[in-house]
Parts: C-alpha cells; sequence; structure tokens
C-alpha cells in the first residue's frame, strides 16, 4: 500500500526530489516518454531543448538557442543539474553543449544508450593505461566449477555402482533382441563447442552421425520394441554418467544436441552458441519445464535455448539438486519422450 502511494505521489509530481533541465536529440516526441520515466523517479523537468545534429550551422544555432535557454532557467533558479540524452556517436554535438554550457555551474549528466548501457554494466578493467569494461563474463567461477565439478564425481559414481546390475542386463537385452552393438555413440559439442563422443543405450535400428539427423517422432519406426521401453524410462541414458566421470559432461546443463543441429540453430536463434559456455547435461531446466524431445517447431527450440540461458545465468548448487529432484519425479511421466 505504501509503495502504491508513493508511486502515486511521484507520478503527480507531489513528491520531487530533484528537478533538471533537459537536452535531447533524436526522434521528436520521444521526449515526453523520458520526461514520464523520471516523474516516476521522482524527478521533474522544468524544461526541454530539442537539438538538431547535422554537424552545421544549423546544429550550432540549435545549441546555443537551447544553451540560452537552460540559462535563463538557471538564473530563475527552477533546477539542479541538466540531462543530456543524445547518441553517444554525436560527439561534435556533444563536445559543443558541453562548452556551451561550462559557464554554468551545474552537473551535466550524459545518458547512456540500451547499447552503451549494456556495456557500462559490467565490470570495469584496469590497465594502467586504459581502462575496459567486461562485456561477456564466464557464467561460473572457478570455485563454483570446481564444486559442481565435486558434485557431478561424487552422485555419478554412486548411481553407477547402484545402477550398473540393471544396466548389465539392458545391455544383454539389446545384445539379444538386436546384436551388438548395444551403445550408441554420436558426436556432439560440449564446453566451449569442444566435440566429444555421447553415449547412449541403443533404442534404434539406426545410427545416424553425419550433416542431416533427423530427430525421434511418435510412432518412430526406427525404434526397437526394447527401444520405446528404454527411450520411456530414459533408461537409454544412462551410459551417459561415464561421460559426466570423463568431465564431458555435467549432471545439470543444456542438454547437447547433434552437431548437425547445433549448426543449423546456431544461425537462426540468437545466443544459441552461449550454451556452450558450461558442460552439457544428462537433464536441464528445459528438460523439467517440458521442452524436451522433438522439436518441430521452430518456437520450441527457441523456448529451450531460453530456459538453458535462464540456467547459466542463475545457477546455483541448490537449482542443481532441484532439477535432479525434479528429473526423478518426471523419469516415467514425460510425454514427450518416444
Amino acid at each position: 500500500v505504501l509503495a502504491r502511494g508513493l508511486k502515486r505521489l511521484l507520478a503527480a509530481e507531489k513528491l520531487v526530489l530533484r528537478t533538471v533541465y533537459l537536452f535531447y536529440s533524436g526522434v521528436p516526441g520521444k521526449e515526453q516518454g523520458i520526461i514520464n520515466k523520471l516523474r516516476q523517479q521522482g524527478i521533474a523537468v522544468c524544461g526541454v531543448s530539442n537539438i538538431e545534429n547535422d554537424d552545421g550551422t544549423i546544429a550550432a544555432r540549435s545549441v546555443h538557442a537551447a544553451v540560452a535557454a537552460a540559462q535563463a532557467a538557471f538564473r530563475n533558479g527552477s533546477y539542479g543539474a541538466v540531462y543530456l540524452f543524445c547518441s553517444w556517436d554525436q560527439r561534435k554535438l556533444i563536445d559543443r553543449i558541453l562548452e556551451e554550457m561550462s559557464r554554468l555551474p551545474l552537473p551535466i549528466y550524459l545518458f547512456a544508450d540500451a547499447y552503451i548501457d549494456r556495456i557500462l554494466a559490467g565490470s570495469p578493467l584496469h590497465t594502467g593505461w586504459q581502462r575496459a569494461f567486461e562485456v561477456q563474463r564466464i557464467p561460473l567461477r572457478p570455485a563454483e566449477r570446481l564444486l559442481k565439478r565435486l558434485f557431478d564425481i561424487a552422485v555419478a559414481s554412486l548411481l553407477l555402482l547402484f545402477l550398473f546390475p540393471l544396466m548389465a542386463l539392458v545391455a544383454c537385452a539389446i545384445a539379444l533382441e538386436n546384436g551388438r552393438p548395444v551403445l550408441f555413440r554420436q558426436t556432439r559439442r560440449g564446453f566451449g563447442g569442444k566435440p566429444f563422443n555421447i553415449y547412449k543405450f541403443r533404442s534404434m535400428t539406426v545410427q545416424e552421425n553425419g550433416t542431416q539427423i533427423r530427430q525421434a517422432q511418435r510412432n518412430d519406426a526406427r525404434v526397437t520394441r526394447l527401444g520405446r521401453i528404454l527411450r520411456r524410462s530414459n533408461i537409454d541414458e544412462l551410459p551417459q554418467l561415464f561421460n559426466v566421470l570423463r568431465g564431458e559432461m555435467s549432471l545439470v546443463g543444456p542438454r547437447p544436441h547433434a552437431i548437425a543441429h547445433d549448426d543449423t540453430y546456431s544461425v537462426i536463434i540468437a545466443s544459441y552458441a552461449y550454451r556452450h559456455h558450461v558442460k552439457p547435461g544428462l537433464t536441464g531446466w528445459a528438460q523439467i519445464n517440458g521442452f524436451r524431445g522433438e522439436t518441430k517447431e521452430l518456437w520450441r527450440m527457441e523456448k529451450r535455448v531460453e530456459h538453458d540461458l535462464w540456467y547459466i545465468k542463475s545457477w546455483s548448487m541448490l537449482l542443481d539438486i532441484k532439477i535432479i529432484w525434479k528429473t526423478a519425479l518426471l523419469i516415467f511421466s514425460d510425454r514427450n519422450v518416444y
């Protein structure tokens, strides 16, 4: 209730924390949106100067007139700061405004556009001779990667010890039904895009590993009778525990796709390649939220990638445990597996 009341006071300009003068160079009419956003923060705008920018005499006259208006408002004591909204590549315009406004003892703030704001949000790096900003951050710090790796080794080892009799029985059943090999091996991309061989119990009559790979579909004739049971129960994925022990995969992470699919989706889905900033997983945030299995429509893959990126940016050990627990509950009830 207090927050709503405060918001109403700010919007009605009945609670003003600061009064400013606004210089604006951009699409005419959009300055009103800026004024409204400032008002919601308790900042009142006492005047606005729209400045033309052609780096010529018109812009010079425009700046001179704008500064004259700002100086007149300052003499009336109506504001205490200047806000400048313009593209940062308008260097001549910015320099001209700063030079003209240097006569007034006022703080001047140059606002960043969306692109510059994203850059400045990164951590600064002081090299001693020039500043740099981190525009891409690794998702997990070294200590977090070590913790995740130790957890993977411990849990994967326990699962293999407990499930080894079942895995041996499944291997024998596959050999009896379809002969050897009992394992399906396919090249996938892992951490940093490095290729590795992923292992599964063979559930199909074919083993595709080329430039064109067809996803399993409902009532797919390539899936064997035993394979349907293995895929429905997710038992076919158990050999990937060896991938985890080898350090090629993690228990939790974005599911690795066939390289042919990576090559396709990395072109049409923004930030798709960011999935390779962590190790691929046996299960993931996308999978427990219903985005696994066949992706006939592009939007399904886009949602899967969206969930993967959220997981990478939100990682914690507790989140991994939560995903593993929910995966265990979904093993026999997921309708997207066939």
